[in-house]
C-alpha cells in the first residue's frame, strides 16, 4: 500500500466486501477466449455493450473469433492465429461493415486491424504464452499499446487486465463515478491518478483486480445510476462516507 495510507486501502476493500456479499462474485470480461477480449476492448470504446456484442455475434457467425478454447493451449493459440489473420487478410471496409453495429465501424476497424497486428507481431497470437512471458513486462506491454493509434488507458487496462492476465487496474466511468459519489477520488483527479491510487491502496492481485471492476459495473447498472441513483437500496447505503474529505 505504497504511497496510500491502510486506511485507505481498508475503506476500499470494504466497498468491495459489501459489493461482494451483495451479489456474489461477477464474471468479467464476457468472452470466450483472450483474443475475443482484445476486440471486445476496441470495440466497446463510446458505445453500450449490448451493441459490442451485435458486432462480436457477427463476426464468430463468419468464424473470425475462436471457437472455443482448444483442448491443448496448443490448439487454443492455433485457433486464436488463425482468427486473428483472418481478421487481417479482411480488406478494412468489410471489416468495418461487420463491425457496423458497435458503432464508429470505420475508425473501430482500422484500431482493430492495428492491435491485431501488434499481437501478431509480438506473439503470432499467442496470447495465453504472451501473458506468462517474463520478457514483456506489465509496463512495457501497457506502454507498447498505448502507443498503438486509438488505444487509450482504459482499453489498454482491459487488454492487460483479462486477455492477458496482467496486473493493471482498469477505470471507467462507472469507477469515476461510484468513487465520486463515495468520496474517495484523488483531488487531481486524472485516469493515471485513479488507477494508481487503487493499484498503491489494493493488494497485488490479480483475481481481485478483475472482480471489483465487474462489481463497480454491476452496482452503477443497478444502484449508482447516472441520473436518480438508487442509495437507499444500494448495498453501500445512503452517506456511506459522507463528510469524508477527497484523498490527496
Amino acid at each position: 500500500m505504497n504511497g496510500y495510507n491502510t486506511h485507505v486501502g481498508g475503506r476500499l476493500m470494504e466497498i468491495y466486501d459489501q459489493l461482494l456479499a451483495a451479489v456474489g462474485a461477477e464474471s468479467w470480461w464476457p468472452a470466450e477466449s483472450p483474443l475475443e477480449v482484445v476486440v471486445g476492448a476496441v470495440l466497446t470504446q463510446n458505445t453500450s455493450w449490448s451493441n459490442v456484442e451485435k458486432a462480436i455475434a457477427a463476426l464468430r457467425e463468419r468464424e473470425l473469433l475462436p471457437q472455443g478454447s482448444g483442448v491443448t493451449p496448443q490448439q487454443s493459440a492455433a485457433a486464436a492465429q488463425e482468427a486473428g489473420r483472418r481478421i487481417l487478410a479482411l480488406p478494412e471496409e468489410e471489416l468495418a461493415e461487420i463491425i457496423r453495429p458497435a458503432g464508429f465501424y470505420r475508425l473501430k476497424a482500422r484500431r482493430l486491424r492495428n492491435v491485431l497486428a501488434f499481437f501478431d507481431d509480438v506473439c503470432a497470437f499467442d496470447l495465453v504464452w504472451l501473458s506468462g512471458s517474463r520478457r514483456h513486462d506489465d509496463d512495457t506491454l501497457r506502454r507498447a499499446l498505448l502507443r498503438l493509434g486509438g488505444i487509450g488507458p482504459e482499453t489498454a487496462d482491459d487488454i492487460l487486465l483479462y486477455a492477458l492476465n496482467r496486473l493493471s487496474f482498469v477505470v471507467d466511468a462507472y469507477t469515476l463515478r461510484l468513487f465520486a459519489r463515495h468520496r474517495l477520488l484523488p483531488v487531481a483527479c486524472t485516469y493515471e491518478s485513479v488507477r494508481s491510487m487503487f493499484m498503491q491502496a489494493l493488494p497485488r492481485d490479480i483475481e481481485l483486480y478483475k472482480s471489483y471492476h465487474g462489481l463497480v459495473v454491476r452496482a452503477c447498472k443497478e444502484w449508482c445510476v447516472k441520473r436518480r441513483p438508487s442509495c437507499p437500496t444500494c448495498p453501500l447505503g445512503r452517506g456511506l462516507w459522507a463528510g469524508v474529505p477527497q484523498m490527496h
